[in-house]
């Protein structure tokens, strides 16, 4: 079906808002277009009747980016001063972190910092505005998001009348899927679309050839052990392991137990539950023993 002229405008306008917003949060360099049109809720293939190339959209969307931020630029008052040198602090010591600014109303331009302790500032609207926003912006920097909130000009989060933007100072939280399965892809386009930083490893070389995982995650080649000392996972990071045989996810779960990975999951066909778990080597026996020590970060499910 073909689009009106007015159809085809908003589409074309999604597609730049999304990308502006991407660009805002990853850089120049990050989004592409497949993840883009995606977000928009469209095609990869519908890209190319609205843009000639990948440069053609981030000129645009830079552009539109940098209006945006002209309009959402106020004078500091003093109140909103210590919020922002606290947020500059914590940016420079690397501490996740977050600067709510209020868009609307008279005290457009109040600020409010917040960590994952603490707050500092105040938005200078209702007290339930500072709060909602707090509680925003906590989960905004778990997820590493920076973004446009709306609330109500009581401050109740399902009103509108008052947009703050939220800008959030930490990393992603990263999902390390262990196993290049079709599972793996199909999770990991999930988890991207949620805000995480998806990494697929596997050392069979062959199973990370397709496509379809180098399209939603970085691919890596390595053992589980190696990848994990790499990434390092954290409470905010979830380690999947997927990889369906015994020699790769006995090391891959022992590796996973010992970091501080909030999540760590293990799909599995029962009889590779059985190899894993059951047996007298060294191994088996330590991985047991984690998987009773740390029972309340790991889940195990069956796929047949």
């Amino acid at each position: 079906m073909r689009q009106s002229r007015e159809e085809k405008a908003k589409t074309h306008e999604r597609i730049v808002r999304v990308a502006s917003q991407r660009i805002r949060e990853q850089g120049l360099d990050q989004p592409a277009v497949a993840e883009i049109m995606r977000a928009a809720g469209l095609t990869h293939g519908g890209f190319y009747k609205h843009f000639g190339s990948r440069d053609d959209l981030i000129a645009e969307a830079t552009e539109s980016a940098l209006a945006a931020s002209d309009r959402h630029v106020h004078e500091l008052t003093d109140a909103s001063r210590d919020a922002t040198v606290r947020g500059l602090r914590a940016f420079v010591d690397g501490e996740p972190s977050a600067v709510a600014t209020l868009l609307d109303g008279p005290q457009a331009g109040e600020k409010l910092y917040v960590d994952g302790s603490s707050r500092v500032g105040g938005l200078g609207g209702p007290r339930l505005l500072d709060v909602n926003v707090e509680r925003e912006a906590r989960g905004l920097v778990a997820h590493g998001r920076t973004t446009v909130r709306q609330f109500g000009e009581d401050g109740t989060t399902l009103g509108t009348g008052l947009r703050v933007h939220v800008t959030t100072h930490a990393d992603p939280p990263q999902m390390i899927i262990l196993g290049a399965i079709d599972f793996s892809a199909a999770l990991a386009t999930i988890a991207g679309g949620m805000g995480y930083k998806v990494t697929i490893a596997d050392p069979r070389k062959a199973f990370l050839a397709s496509a379809r995982f180098s399209a939603s995650a970085e691919t890596v080649a390595a053992w589980p052990q190696e990848v994990i000392d790499r990434l390092v996972p954290g409470p905010r990071d979830a380690v999947l392991v997927f990889s369906h045989d015994a020699k790769l996810d006995v090391p891959a779960l022992l590796a996973a137990f010992g970091t501080q990975a909030g999540s760590i999951g293990l799909v599995a066909a029962r009889r590779n539950l059985g190899e894993c778990f059951v047996g007298g080597s060294v191994l088996r026996v330590e991985l047991l023993d984690r998987s009773v020590q740390f029972l309340e970060r790991l889940a195990i499910a069956f796929d047949r």
